[in-house]
């Protein structure tokens, strides 16, 4: 992160900010206004709730074209976005990625366990301070022609190795979980259940906590894992078996496309061979 002092040089200190974690959260963004580079640094925190808000968050930031100020003892007001974001980190969970994200675009910088000694950066902030760092660097950017390779300052983000690396990384244990019961049902579902086609929230919470050893009650884990499957898409139908009705889960691709009876005979092959425990 120490990288992006030229480039605030260029921008000029007073357009330049760089936040953390805690103001990213924070109800007051005054740190934002007037500028036109901002970098969020270090924050990394791993999964949880505070990584879905900050992302969504930037996504308004970063393609929104006015921005709400919120300062402590005056009223709200509304100015001009014109800030283009920058996140660094030393973590790959540094930031969360939804699955399909088109606006951030990943790179990784250096070589793993690669360190530069504290002769070379001497020689960096010389460099960045002389006319022939951060002038010369500006001059370099005004003169690049961006239109070589096909960029398309309005396409989507390139999906990097990198990128995929950051998305993985800041998947949940049970947004993992659930990742891996669609592409193999029978790898994370109870022995008893292989081969199930549709399965109950407490089938599926029950196939987690023996894989898992989790304290939490099936009744937790059902809702949990029931979040994931829906942010999803997956498909859950209600179909009737002995005159009672049984909301249950398509967990296998091919089966999306049956009908509610074909559903109904799958679901009774595997129904009342597992005894759920735990409220």
């Amino acid at each position: 992160s120490q990288s992006r002092y030229t480039i605030f040089r260029i921008y000029g200190e007073g357009n330049t900010a760089t936040v953390t974690k805690s103001q990213m959260v924070s109800d007051f963004n005054s740190m934002f206004e007037g500028k036109q580079l901002i970098n969020f640094d270090e924050g990394h925190e791993g999964p949880g709730a505070s990584g879905h808000m900050i992302n969504n968050k930037l996504k308004g930031l970063v393609t929104g074209e006015s921005m709400v100020i919120n300062k402590k003892g005056i009223p709200q007001y509304v100015i001009r976005n014109v800030a283009q974001w920058v996140t660094t980190g030393n973590y790959v969970d540094s930031i969360k990625l939804d699955e399909d994200d088109r606006r951030a675009c990943v790179v990784n910088f250096g070589i793993d366990g690669q360190k530069f000694e504290e002769k070379w950066w001497e020689e960096y902030y010389q460099w960045a301070e002389s006319d022939e760092g951060a002038g010369a660097l500006y001059a370099f950017l005004l003169e690049w022609d961006t239109s070589r390779g096909g960029f398309n300052p309005k396409g989507h983000a390139p999906f990097t190795a990198a990128k995929k690396m950051v998305t993985e990384a800041g998947r949940s244990a049970y947004e993992q979980w659930v990742r891996d019961l669609l592409e193999e049902p029978d790898s994370r579902l109870l022995p008893i259940l292989k081969g199930a086609v549709v399965v109950t929230g407490k089938q599926l919470a029950a196939s987690y906590k023996a894989g898992d050893e989790t304290e939490r009650s099936v009744h937790a884990l059902t809702i949990a894992l029931g979040r994931v499957l829906a942010s999803l898409n997956v498909p859950r139908i209600e179909i009737k078996v002995g005159g009672a009705k049984e909301r249950v889960w398509i967990i296998r691709q091919e089966a999306r496309t049956w009908d509610s009876e074909r559903l109904r005979k799958a679901f009774c092959i595997n129904q009342g061979r597992i005894i759920v425990t735990g409220k």
